[in-house]
């Protein structure tokens, strides 16, 4: 028959390893907060998509691809795969370029000039 000091021994070695094991290595989450540049950025690459999304869908904007020998589905599947960075840029020069006829020739060598920049990763140098 056990005795109860070595019970008493059994169990407060038991406890002792649990709360050791219990109260050792733990993964503890660290909260921050989301800075304003962060979601700004976020949010400004989002209007940006639309922004280029909405030139892409433009009948004479497709007109004008067709002419220069693009498909507008590959096209815009391409606009699609561009960073935030790309996007944002994209934006700022159709919203740069100026208005009237030439303007839609500037804009679509200006995507053209990004996409191919996208393809062979050059827009980090262009970019920076």
């Amino acid at each position: 028959m056990i005795s109860a000091g070595y019970f008493r021994q059994y169990t407060s070695l038991v406890l002792i390893l649990f709360i050791m094991f219990m109260s050792g290595p733990t993964h503890i989450a660290h909260a921050a907060m989301i800075g304003y540049e962060t979601s700004n950025t976020d949010t400004a690459a989002q209007q940006a998509r639309q922004k280029v999304d909405t030139f892409m869908a433009r009948e004479d904007v497709k007109n004008a691809l067709v002419k220069m020998g693009i498909d507008p589905a590959e096209a815009s599947d391409r606009i699609k795969a561009l960073s935030d960075s790309e996007a944002i840029a994209a934006a700022q020069h159709i919203d740069s370029a100026p208005a009237g006829g030439d303007g839609i020739i500037t804009i679509i060598a200006g995507l053209l000039v990004l996409i191919i920049a996208a393809i062979l990763n050059l827009t980090k140098a262009i970019l920076s």
